[in-house]
């Protein structure tokens, strides 16, 4: 695994986390929806930024910026909601990861015109399946907000690991 790929995809997700875990922190809808808004407009923008760091001579079309800030932004408020339901536990979170993980690749692999599904999608299947389980435990058991980044930040670096990994 490339070490300066993982920094990069590391760097690239750490917006994703941060969005999720402050919207589920916010008290009220209009905060939640901003949390969701900023992180995945970040998140996109520092995709469109760095990936030719990890990849050389790519370039993120404006179109692929565009929709990667919509899904983006609209996954994480669906997830805020989804977590913070009643209902949902350990098995609707590996359910719901499946589903997150073809969703998103598929997403993903239309806007980027792609003719086909890749390792991409497994890991996004795989990291987001972790991603809800790992998530799950830490608003469990963290209350305090510096314990809340440090837990994000090892996420991100487990998640972003899976994705260099399958991916690069």
């Amino acid at each position: 695994m490339k070490s300066s790929a993982l920094f990069w995809e590391a760097l690239q997700n750490a917006p994703l986390i941060v969005g999720l875990l402050g919207g589920i922190r916010a008290s009220g809808s209009w905060h939640q929806l901003v949390w969701c808004l900023a992180g995945g407009l970040v998140g996109a923008v520092l995709i469109a930024l760095t990936e030719h760091m990890i990849e050389p001579g790519h370039e993120e079309p404006v179109e692929r910026v565009l929709g990667n800030i919509l899904l983006f932004s609209l996954g994480l408020l669906l997830l805020v909601m989804y977590l913070q339901s009643e209902w949902a536990t350990w098995r609707s979170d590996i359910a719901l990861s499946l589903a997150i993980g073809l969703v998103v690749g598929l997403t993903q692999t239309a806007i980027a015109g792609q003719p086909r599904v890749d390792t991409h999608m497994l890991g996004l299947i795989l990291a987001g399946t972790l991603a809800l389980l790992s998530i799950r435990m830490i608003l469990r058991s963290l209350i305090s907000l510096p314990l809340l980044i440090a837990g994000g930040a090892m996420l991100d670096l487990v998640l972003s690991g899976i994705m260099v990994w399958l991916d690069y």
